[in-house]
């Protein structure tokens, strides 16, 4: 069997999500500004971030969750209850 290779991006907005879906990903790599060292004003809110991954979903690719961020003992608590 040979493994076919998958586009994977990352988006900001969820507007680069309808994006990235319509041209192909497999793969879209997907976070929150609180958890990641980008710009706040580009970034999905949670509302975002849910439909975001339910439509990828919905139309068989995968969602990946990003997380590049430093973060304390209180933000970490946060983001175990985001990643649920």
């Amino acid at each position: 069997m040979i493994d076919c290779p998958q586009l994977r991006v990352s988006v900001a907005t969820f507007e680069q999500i309808e994006y990235a879906l319509t041209y192909g990903a497999d793969i879209i790599s997907l976070g929150l500004s609180e958890f990641q060292l980008c710009n706040p004003e580009q970034s999905l809110t949670w509302g975002e971030l849910e439909i975001g991954i339910q439509l990828i979903h919905e139309m068989g690719r995968k969602s990946f969750i990003s997380a590049n961020a430093f973060l304390s003992t209180l933000e970490l608590q946060v983001f175990t209850s985001y990643l649920k």
